[in-house]
């Protein structure tokens, strides 16, 4: 090595003397020498030889490392991983950069143990709602206990391969609860809008409701989307004729009140947009905008849409 270069005691890499930091690595020199003074102290450079790490296994840690960081990405943790110029010359030249991909590790291994702490609790409390809903959650239960004693051994790559394993698991059964509960509520408010508006209505809204949140809380959630399914069929094919009549007779109410000078126009364009959203297999959102219309200012015109005063009329699902 050159009188006027010194390594960096980090990575080895020569640099010139008075540098404050290693223009590979960035870090900082710890001590510059003096007039006639010596050098600082330096690592050696890595050298092969007897005793040098296997390219395999150096494959290995940097394949190690890199799962934990995308791991700990989703878990919202920075995990001390290799910059790409380590990763490049360690690939090169394997000796003497296994210990410093130990030091990551071993710098690595409390992180996760206590990024682990705070996922406990958050992951309990998310089984905790499923569990409300009868959802099983035993099973995940018992990982997150492997998961922590795994964590607490030092053993971060298992801890986070446990939590990898049970959020997948988490988040399946919580997209199928939250489907459910989508599709049970978009029913009942369709059946309340057409109880609203004195559309024909299969079934009692309150107590279809009341039935299927039986159904849902009692964590049946395949044959439930099933019968949603279902019931949701009936109610269109319902629809298929007391619908467009509605619209017509609607339509025609509000022509008359047009004739005779009354302000119904922004009414009737709704009115369209509401046959059109219907023409285009949007039913949910034509009965909405039906009701907001029979609930605005032309409620009271004769012969416009009208809301239906009283209780909502229908049978039980069971009757």
């Amino acid at each position: 090595m050159d009188d006027d270069t010194v390594l960096c005691a980090r990575c080895g890499e020569p640099m010139p003397l008075g540098r404050e930091a290693c223009p590979a690595c960035a870090h900082p020199v710890a001590s510059a020498p003096g007039p006639g003074g010596a050098h600082p102290p330096s690592r050696a450079s890595p050298t092969r030889g007897e005793g040098a790490t296997p390219p395999a296994a150096i494959e290995e840690r940097l394949a190690r490392l890199e799962r934990w960081r995308e791991i700990g990405e989703g878990l919202g943790l920075d995990v001390p991983s290799p910059p790409a110029w380590v990763v490049a010359r360690a690939r090169r030249d394997p000796a003497g950069w296994e210990r410093f991909l130990e030091e990551l590790e071993a710098e690595a291994r409390p992180a996760v143990a206590a990024r682990l702490a705070t996922w406990e609790k958050d992951t309990l409390s998310r089984l905790t709602r499923l569990e409300a809903y009868s959802i099983e959650g035993r099973l995940e239960r018992e990982q997150v206990e492997d998961g922590l004693a795994a964590a607490r051994s030092g053993d971060a790559g298992r801890a986070l391969a446990v939590v990898q394993q049970v959020d997948r698991v988490l988040l399946l059964k919580e997209r199928h609860l939250t489907l459910a509960r989508q599709e049970l509520d978009r029913l009942t408010e369709l059946l309340q809008d057409l109880a609203v508006l004195g559309l024909p209505v299969p079934y009692s809204p309150r107590e279809i409701a009341e039935e299927l949140e039986l159904d849902l809380r009692g964590g049946r959630l395949a044959p439930l989307k099933a019968q949603l399914r279902a019931l949701r069929l009936e109610v269109i094919r319902t629809l298929a004729s007391a619908f467009p009549e509605y619209i017509a007779r609607t339509a025609a109410g509000l022509e008359t009140a047009r004739a005779r000078g009354a302000p119904v126009g922004p009414a009737i364009e709704e009115l369209v947009r509401c046959a059109r959203a219907y023409a285009e297999g949007r039913p949910d959102e034509a009965v909405r905008r039906l009701r907001r219309l029979a609930e605005g200012p032309t409620a009271s015109v004769p012969g416009g849409p009208a809301r239906r005063e009283g209780p909502a009329t229908g049978a039980s699902r069971t009757a």
